[in-house]
């Protein structure tokens, strides 16, 4: 823990803004919602006080959004910060991946015919 803090002294960032923007990268990579347990265990340099910190601040700004189960807390990245896709992109994406598996399932039963002895062109 040291060397990091020594290596965040070196390029100017306090400890808390290098936490909070990781904590706001892992929470937009992940895109999933978690607890601050779960962020602490994931984010071991930190400890959970800092993280805590970074995570009530980033509520806060809006980039994360903050729902109450009884007395837990659960955070989830601001879904309207992700980027749009196009339709017309989802479309054709979806007519390769059916192209793909078609060929996937072409090849699969001629490796199938090859293995048990047949002869398949």
């Amino acid at each position: 823990m040291f060397s990091v803090l020594a290596d965040l002294r070196v390029v100017g960032m306090t400890v808390p803004s290098q936490c909070k923007a990781d904590v706001a990268r892992y929470f937009e990579t992940e895109n999933r919602p978690f607890s601050l347990s779960d962020v602490t265990n994931a984010l071991k340099n930190y400890g959970k006080t800092v993280v805590s910190k970074a995570i009530d601040e980033l509520a806060e700004s809006g980039i994360l959004r903050e729902k109450l189960y009884g007395k837990q807390k659960v955070y989830v990245y601001d879904q309207s910060r992700l980027p749009v896709f196009d339709e017309n992109e989802l479309r054709l994406l979806e007519e390769e991946i059916t192209s793909l598996s078609t060929l996937l399932a072409e090849e699969q039963h001629r490796l199938k015919s090859l293995s048990n002895g047949n002869d398949v062109p």
